[in-house]
């Protein structure tokens, strides 16, 4: 068990699994984290004249010791496009062949049993997917159709059913979501009005594709509602917040908070990064003070703010009665690259020609009444990647406390806040290879992250190559790693 060295809370890695990579395996997936264990899909490379690619699912209990494993295989020429779960089951959607995407193939895995079945589908028309969503029986994707937006859902029956009022000319799919426990499932569309501004709307289906109720989220004149979540923490009411911007720019001027009781919006308000506490931690102390000298002398001067950014909203969660917005700032290294935010659990990825820099993630929360009580910011200094995805850090809500980890060269890093207190500023620890005298050979891999798991614990995984001293019939191997992480109080300790 590594302990972070400090008289103060610490990081605690009270858990490791190191999968050594062969020569056959192509790569390796966490398919699913929670509080029953782990499961992973190894991938192997295709042996010549072979119709499948063979591969296996390693099943995991939360002291990641393994208890089973079970072979998975599937036909050559399938592409893996995404993944979703519910608590017993474990769906993996593949397209079925590279030219005809209109064809897609769901294999259902048991997580008790670790069996597996496969259902092809097709819907019809060929879609560019984007999202994936799946529950027991119910299937959805999501994406675009001759670059116009489509939903497509699935039940019992093979038969594509297209889900009503989605298709169109000015619109674009934001953000699906689907709840467990009813089966309701929103769709979150940017729309534009006749003077060309863009709004957010709520569609909200039952399983079958009525629709049950619709929300327009309108922005106010000279701004657009660029992206944003949805939370429905009461039976008639639901919430959409994310992020705006003036007219005729993409780039985030701030956030918004709206509320919904049935199809009335009850309130529509706007916060703008400038006026944040917190936002601007990530210059460091002398810029961020100067940043904030100049927006106070703006303020008394009446002129305007212009201060805008590249933002993804990551996730809305309901604590304790209060709304809590995450996410993250970015910007390319190429500023000619056409961003793209994907689902975040697809790998359905823009690339930019040099890459993107995160710069920080922010957490906001907000009352019922939609007035801001505070807002946080975490440095993610250096950390680069080619391509745009959410989740790069990763906030993490457990007893009276809000958690953000990332996973960067190696090394986790955490701050720890309790509402408007900073708890812990900065605590660190480096992932754990197994084998105190294994060198890293990658001081920068390309695979790693780190997820919320269950309880007070994250999860961090990644692949390393190490120089091994244990290792007698070669010095170097490539290996996939699990680490369970959490975080002790110094009141804990």
């Amino acid at each position: 068990m590594d302990i972070q060295a400090t008289t103060s809370g610490h990081l605690v890695n009270s858990a490791q699994f190191i999968l050594p990579i062969s020569n056959e395996i192509q790569d390796v997936h966490v398919i699913y984290a929670a509080k029953n264990g782990i499961v992973l899909w190894v991938n192997n490379f295709n042996k010549f004249g072979d119709p499948q690619s063979a591969g296996s699912l390693i099943h995991l209990d939360t002291a990641l010791t393994v208890y089973r494993e079970t072979p998975f295989s599937v036909p050559l020429g399938y592409k893996l496009l995404g993944w979703d779960h519910s608590l017993d089951q474990i769906q993996l959607l593949f397209s079925r062949k590279q030219y005809e995407k209109e064809l897609f193939s769901v294999f259902k895995i048991n997580i008790n049993t670790g069996s597996s079945e496969e259902q092809k589908i097709s819907t019809v028309f060929p879609i560019e997917v984007t999202h994936f969503e799946a529950l027991n029986d119910f299937i959805l994707l999501g994406g675009t159709t001759n670059h116009k937006p489509v939903v497509v859902t699935f039940n019992k029956s093979n038969n594509p059913q297209v889900v009503p009022g989605i298709y169109g000319n000015e619109n674009e799919i934001v953000n699906i979501s689907i709840d467990d426990l009813s089966g309701i499932f929103s769709v979150i569309m940017a729309e534009k009005n006749r003077t060309k501004n863009l709004g957010l709307t709520i569609y909200s289906y039952s399983r079958e594709n009525q629709q049950l109720f619709k929300n327009k989220g309108e922005a106010t004149r000279g701004r657009n509602l660029l992206n944003g979540m949805v939370i429905a923490p009461l039976g008639n009411s639901r919430y959409l917040a994310g992020s705006f911007s003036s007219n005729g720019t993409r780039l985030s001027k701030g956030l918004f908070i709206s509320k919904f009781t049935g199809d009335q919006r009850s309130f529509l308000k706007y916060y703008e990064f400038a006026y944040f506490e917190h936002f601007f931690e990530f210059m460091g102390l002398v810029q961020e003070q100067k940043l904030k000298d100049r927006i106070k002398r703006k303020m008394e001067e009446g002129k305007k703010i212009n201060l805008n950014y590249r933002v993804i909203i990551n996730e809305m969660i309901q604590n304790k009665g209060q709304l809590i917005l995450s996410g993250e700032v970015y910007y390319p290294k190429n500023t000619d690259v056409q961003t793209f935010i994907p689902s975040s659990n697809l790998d359905h990825i823009r690339y930019s020609n040099s890459g993107f820099n995160y710069t920080h993630a922010f957490v906001v929360t907000f009352d019922g009444e939609g007035n801001m009580l505070w807002d946080h910011s975490f440095p993610m200094q250096d950390m680069f990647f080619m391509s745009l995805e959410k989740k790069r850090a990763t906030f993490h809500s457990v007893f009276d406390r809000l958690e953000v980890y990332t996973l960067n060269k190696n090394k986790i890093r955490a701050r720890i806040f309790k509402g408007q207190e900073i708890v812990e500023h900065e605590l660190e620890i480096f992932v754990s290879l197994g084998v105190d005298s294994d060198k890293w050979m990658w001081e920068n891999p390309e695979i790693e992250s780190v997820i919320s798991w269950y309880d007070q614990f994250i999860l961090a995984f990644g692949k390393q190559q190490i120089l091994s001293s244990s290792n007698k019939n070669s010095s170097f191997k490539d290996i996939f790693y699990l680490n369970k992480i959490h975080y002790v109080g110094k009141e804990d300790i």
